[in-house]
């Protein structure tokens, strides 16, 4: 991975630009101090099994640092699946939570709406 720290966000953007499109994958983040800091990694290619060739994904870690997947370490890739799913397990707990809100909010309003006609559950 490659960096270099630039004044403006302009000279940041105009840098990310010829690094694309010599076939890079860029980041850039604005510093504690101010600046611009432009990131890079040269894309890698894989081949799939179905024999396509395709662009390798990149990984950016916590503290910037850009990894093609390929090159990830079994500990690393091992991290990135957990994470993954974790987030994947929260998503789905979270919809649940948002459908059944809807349709609390549903039920009452029907309710609401039929007034004196509700249906009465008989004993």
């Amino acid at each position: 991975m490659h960096t270099k720290d630039l004044l403006t966000e302009e000279e940041a953007t105009d840098f990310a630009k010829s690094l694309i499109e010599e076939d890079n994958t860029v980041d850039i983040a604005k510093t504690a101090n101010g600046c611009f800091r432009v990131c890079w990694i040269k894309n890698k290619k894989y081949i799939a099994q179905d024999g396509k060739e395709f662009t390798d994904e990149v990984w950016s870690t916590i503290d910037g640092t850009m990894i093609a997947i390929q090159d990830l370490t079994p500990e690393h890739a091992k991290n990135i699946l957990r994470r993954i799913l974790r987030q994947e397990r929260e998503f789905y707990k979270a919809a649940n939570n948002v459908l059944e809100q809807i349709a609390a909010n549903e039920e009452n309003q029907l309710f609401s709406e039929l007034g004196d006609n509700k249906p009465k559950v008989l004993h």
